[in-house]
């Protein structure tokens, strides 16, 4: 499946507020917004984890905000 679409379908998903087609290592990068750990283990496994043409996913928080 084209990057691109794979892109449109991941972005459908609630809880997504963004995705970026990036270079390097990964293809896509996924701005994933919930309430709490659980509600996020549901959007990955459930959601994004079960979109053709996702073969994997690594998750990265962000602690604080430089300002």
């Amino acid at each position: 499946m084209p990057v691109d679409q794979l892109g449109r379908q991941l972005r459908a998903i609630s809880g997504v507020e963004h995705c970026w087609i990036i270079a390097g290592e990964y293809d896509i990068m996924l701005d994933v917004r919930a309430t709490d750990m659980p509600a996020l283990s549901d959007i990955l496994f459930k959601k994004v984890q079960k979109v053709k043409g996702v073969q994997s996913t690594v998750s990265i928080f962000v602690l604080d905000e430089s300002r």
